[in-house]
């Protein structure tokens, strides 16, 4: 699991800034916001609609921030939000996306 103090809060979503860059990797849509603090911070939103339990929908974000740990040394300072669209290529699509960020925000 992703520590909390990379992890946004519902608090962000009411107050957040427009988006810096956004682009979809398959199955995951990714938001890019400026950063708020000094720390990578992300979120996965998993709606009903892809996952219709809650312990499916958990365990996608839970996958998902695993991910992120892996990378987050690698990962720049922003605040980024992952959008599932469907459940089955997600891992993979992550892993994409992940990289696209590396890539695209660290240059």
């Amino acid at each position: 699991m992703l520590a909390k103090k990379n992890r946004l809060t519902a608090g962000f979503f009411r107050t957040r800034v427009r988006h810096i860059a956004s682009f979809v990797c398959g199955s995951v849509s990714v938001r890019v916001y400026p950063a708020s603090t000094k720390l990578f911070r992300c979120a996965v939103v998993v709606p009903v609609r892809v996952a219709k339990t809650a312990v499916l929908r958990n365990s996608i974000r839970r996958k998902i921030y695993e991910l992120v740990r892996g990378h987050i040394a690698e990962l720049p300072t922003v605040d980024v939000t992952f959008f599932v669209s469907r459940a089955d290529t997600v891992y993979d699509d992550t892993q994409s996306a992940i990289k696209k960020i590396i890539s695209e925000l660290n240059t």
